[in-house]
């Protein structure tokens, strides 16, 4: 939609994708110890309501090393 409107880029990741494949490790441990839902099941179907969405109009380089990826 963002690009559709002239938008120079824009990336958008759920929120349960972002847990599952771009939080570190100990980060998603650290996570499942604070219990705020009974289920985890729950908390995927919640999650998956929610997004990050980054969007720019800026062709500067100092925007051009934005993405939503896996660490190396």
């Amino acid at each position: 939609r963002f690009l559709d409107l002239g938008w120079h880029s824009a990336v958008a990741v759920d929120l349960a994708t972002y847990h599952e494949q771009l939080l570190e490790p100990l980060e998603r441990e650290r996570l499942a110890k604070i219990e705020f839902l009974d289920e985890w099941e729950e908390f995927i179907l919640l999650a998956q309501h929610y997004a990050f969405t980054f969007a720019f109009t800026s062709q500067s380089s100092h925007f051009a090393h934005m993405d939503i990826e896996k660490p190396n």
